[in-house]
């Protein structure tokens, strides 16, 4: 009877311990799936970032609204339209700074204002290098003041408006 006690003592220490080895593992295994799923979702690297300037048409609108106007041609190319420039004339310049950083796309808009020329309030810029993909986009004008921010799904015939 002593050994029966004794075996059956030990065959109940074995499985406590390997319940603890067993946990143990499924606890390691859970922390192993959730780095490997983390690495998984995590974005991939945006990759570099381009620049680009762009010179802007200048040309007299009787529109007014919208004052900012975005459409996707046929080749992808991303048409912007700014209505409303105050003061503006032939003689000045207005260019957009783009940069493009992954499916971020910052655009800064920047004006010189010149005496003489003919009196314009409408600029018209093409930005190129953009996938069929959705972008989050920031149009800042005059400085840091942030007109518009939007998601805009680059693909042919899509248009963007804003009214002020």
């Amino acid at each position: 009877m002593g050994r029966v006690a004794h075996l059956t003592k030990k065959s109940q220490l074995c499985s406590v311990l390997l319940f603890a080895i067993t946990t143990e593992i499924c606890v390691i295994a859970l922390f192993i799936a959730a780095a490997v799923i983390a690495a998984c979702v995590k974005p991939s690297s945006s990759g570099p970032v381009r620049e680009q300037l762009i010179a802007g048409g200048l040309v007299d609108d009787p529109l007014s609204e919208p004052w900012l106007e975005l459409s996707v041609t046929d080749d992808l190319l991303l048409a912007v339209t700014r209505r409303g420039i105050p003061d503006m004339t032939t003689a000045g310049a207005v260019s957009l700074a783009v940069t493009i950083k992954g499916y971020e796309v910052n655009i800064q808009e920047r004006r010189v204002e010149r005496q003489g020329g003919e009196p314009v309030n409408c600029a018209l810029f093409c930005i190129e290098g953009l996938a069929e993909e959705r972008y989050h986009i920031t149009y800042r004008r005059d400085g840091s003041e942030i007109a518009a921010v939007f998601t805009l799904h680059v693909r042919p015939g899509m248009r963007r408006s804003f009214e002020r």
